[in-house]
């Protein structure tokens, strides 16, 4: 099987967020990426073997922090 990349775009279509959502995910070290873009111009981009753990793994949503003590 080859080794497929997606855009933040297509990531986030399959595992059913907003683009914004998946570059949160992305940004907040939730799903591994590789920036392939060049002259300083980010391009992300999501293999999807990361995708498929990530979804198996539930996403792995942060828990909010309460207020009770």
């Amino acid at each position: 099987m080859a080794l497929r990349y997606l855009s933040t775009a297509q990531a986030a279509d399959i595992v059913g967020v907003s683009e914004t959502t998946m570059r949160t995910y992305v940004s907040e070290g939730r799903i591994p990426y590789t920036d392939i873009g060049r002259n300083g111009r980010p391009r992300i981009r999501i293999k999807e073997d990361d995708v498929e753990k990530f979804m198996a793994e539930g996403r792995k949503a942060k828990t909010p922090a309460t207020g009770a003590a």
